[in-house]
């Protein structure tokens, strides 16, 4: 017997997304730039690769969360780097924070993964491999403290700053 295969349109759509729609009037929504009703999803998320005007939005957004999660962190002024590579037409390109101890990066995944944020130790500012890699989504720049809460248990688990 052969085998059947569904249909993109029975996936939900060309190429959409499979999570349920979000409840737009209930309580549960959250309107953030990296969340979009309360359930994150890159589909969902407009994507920055082809779009020049959203590309410079996911970057300048992305500078200002990484800006306030350096802060929520408690790292001084002037022992930070806020980076930004725009890449090519294709991708988001990324931001990055590379603290003396931490670096976190940015993205939005080509796979449609949802693990735009890479966190991970560092021995200082001109470390770029650093310790194990460590992904959580997009949607936490929208929760800051939440965000910050993931970055010091990466830095506890390697013995770095708390």
């Amino acid at each position: 017997m052969p085998r059947q295969r569904a249909s993109r349109a029975a996936a939900g759509g060309l190429g959409g997304c499979r999570h349920p729609k979000p409840n737009l009037a209930g309580p549960r929504f959250s309107a953030g730039f990296f969340t979009i009703g309360g359930t994150p999803c890159r589909s969902r998320c407009k994507p920055c690769a082809y779009d020049a005007a959203q590309k410079r939005l996911f970057h300048l957004t992305g500078r200002k969360r990484l800006a306030a999660l350096a802060e929520a962190l408690g790292f001084a002024s002037g022992s930070y780097d806020l980076r930004s590579n725009a890449g090519g037409i294709a991708v988001s390109g990324e931001v990055t924070l590379h603290h003396t101890a931490l670096y976190a990066q940015i993205c939005q995944p080509a796979t449609g993964a949802d693990s735009g944020i890479l966190i991970r130790t560092c021995q200082g500012r001109t470390n770029y491999t650093g310790g194990r890699n460590h992904f959580a989504p997009l949607s936490l720049l929208d929760d800051t403290p939440a965000l910050a809460a993931r970055c010091r248990a990466v830095l506890r688990s390697a013995g770095g700053r708390s």
